[in-house]
């Protein structure tokens, strides 16, 4: 399997969110579509400081509305935090 963000993300929501689906799309809402509730969605964001090693602010979690904004998120979390490791 990829090792890519999309990948890790998708991993997660299979295997510690108990979501049976093949393909995850962008545009798919993790309450509708994925049928995460409030809390489910908490648990992602936790699993996903520990998966990628870092932390979501509140307004952060607010916005994690479909798979597309996760993988976005963490993408731009993974290059500010690979950008300040280089700068020390």
């Amino acid at each position: 399997m990829r090792n890519t963000i999309q990948a890790r993300v998708a991993n997660l929501l299979r295997t510690r969110l108990l979501i049976s689906r093949k393909r995850f799309l962008f545009s798919q809402r993790l309450q509708e579509d994925c049928h995460l509730g409030p809390y489910d969605c908490l648990e992602l964001a936790l699993l996903l400081e520990i998966e990628f090693q870092f932390e979501l602010c509140d307004q952060e979690v607010a916005a994690l509305h479909t798979f597309g904004h996760v993988v976005q998120c963490v993408k731009q979390r993974v290059q500010s935090t690979a950008l300040r490791a280089v700068a020390a």
